[in-house]
């Protein structure tokens, strides 16, 4: 490898660390012209934009779904749309399943209905789907340390039938 393409790629990993540090630090790059808007949407698109708050006291409970998938014969498979395989897929569906949260009914009802048609597609055997959402309920470090541990409590069901049916 040559020397000038170290250089430059050295140079490159420097300008992304830069951006993932200023998304740690809540920088707001679009505010800075075209340069800074062309650099938040790089950032957006690289996870450079990142908050990186695990531990914060501010992270909110999570929300996650998981479907039944009921046969003719009345078999039943539980399944999630996690993949496991893909990081990125698996945080889209996690934004996904944050527009399930009860605040919207309506908005919760069309995104269960869309979900379980998608599984119905994808598994043409099954004639219902039930849709389950918990609320994760988090947990501070210090709360965490002295044995708390988050909770699980179901905050929506919906149960949806193939048309054929």
């Amino acid at each position: 490898m040559s020397d000038r393409y170290q250089r430059l790629l050295l140079g490159l990993a420097t300008a992304h660390l830069t951006l993932v540090m200023l998304g740690a630090a809540h920088v707001d790059l679009s505010r800075f012209g075209p340069l800074g808007r062309g650099l938040a949407a790089y950032s957006a698109l690289s996870g450079a934009d990142s908050i990186y708050g695990f531990f914060a006291s501010e992270v909110i409970d999570q929300l996650e779904a998981n479907f039944e998938l009921v046969d003719r014969s009345g078999n039943r498979t539980t399944t999630s749309l996690l993949t496991g395989t893909n990081r990125e897929a698996d945080l889209l569906i996690n934004n996904i399943t944050l527009a399930l949260d009860p605040e919207d009914p309506e908005l919760r009802r069309k995104v269960s209905a869309s979900l379980a048609g998608k599984l119905l597609a994808q598994h043409p055997e099954a004639v219902e789907v039930v849709l389950r959402v918990d609320r994760i309920e988090t947990v501070s470090m210090e709360e965490y340390r002295s044995g708390s541990r988050p909770e699980r409590t179901t905050v929506y069901t919906a149960r949806f039938k193939h048309e054929a049916q």
